[in-house]
C-alpha cells in the first residue's frame, strides 16, 4: 500500500480479480505476484481493510451490473410476448421469464432436479454393473473353453485331468 492510503497497482489488481474469482491465490498470481508466495500474500491482502473495502466495492458493482443486464433481457423478452410469434416461442419467452424471475426455483423443483440427478447416477451405475457382468460371462466362456480344450488335450495324451493338479497315469 501506498503512504496516502491508496492501494498499490497490484493491490487493486487482486482486488478486482479476487471479486471475480473469490480465490485469493489464483487473484494473486493473475494481479501479478509470484506464484510462490501468492498464497501467502493473499492471506495478508485479505486481512487489509482498503483491499476489503475495494473488493466489496468491486462486488456491489458487479450485481449491480448483473441487475441491470438481468432487466434488459427481461424487457427483451417482454417485448416478444407483444409480437405476433408462434405460440411455441411464447411458451420459450415465459420459461425464461420464468427463470429470470426465480419461479421455478421452488423447493419442490429442487427436489425434482436432485432425483432426476439421482436417478442418472443410478442409470449409470446399473449400465455399469451391466458391463461387468457382461465381462465376467466373457470370462466365464472362455474359462469354459480352456477347461474344455484341457480336456481333450488330456484325452488325446490319455490322460486324465485331475482338477487337483496330480497325474492320475496308471503304471
Amino acid at each position: 500500500m501506498s503512504k496516502n492510503g491508496k492501494l498499490t497497482a497490484k493491490q487493486e489488481a487482486f482486488a478486482i480479480e479476487y471479486s471475480i474469482c473469490h480465490n485469493g491465490t489464483k487473484a494473486a498470481i493473475k494481479a501479478g505476484y509470484s506464484a510462490r508466495s501468492a498464497r501467502q500474500i493473499a492471506e495478508e491482502n485479505l486481512t487489509k481493510p482498503d483491499i476489503q473495502e475495494k473488493i466489496a466495492e468491486q462486488e456491489k458493482e458487479a450485481e449491480k451490473t448483473h441487475r441491470m443486464e438481468r432487466r434488459l433481457i427481461e424487457l427483451s423478452l417482454t417485448n416478444l410476448l407483444k409480437q405476433s410469434l408462434p405460440v411455441r416461442y411464447y411458451i420459450k419467452v415465459i420459461e425464461l421469464l420464468c427463470k429470470i424471475w426465480g419461479i421455478f426455483d421452488t423447493p419442490a423443483n429442487k427436489q425434482q432436479q436432485l432425483t432426476q440427478r439421482l436417478m442418472e447416477k443410478q442409470m449409470a451405475m446399473l449400465d455399469q454393473m451391466q458391463d461387468m457382468m457382461r465381462y465376467i460371462q466373457g470370462l466365464d466362456t472362455h474359462l469354459e473353453k480352456i477347461e474344455y480344450l484341457e480336456e481333450t488335450q488330456d484325452a488325446s495324451t490319455g490322460n486324465q485331468h485331475n482338477p487337483n493338479g496330480e497325474n492320475n497315469d496308471q503304471e
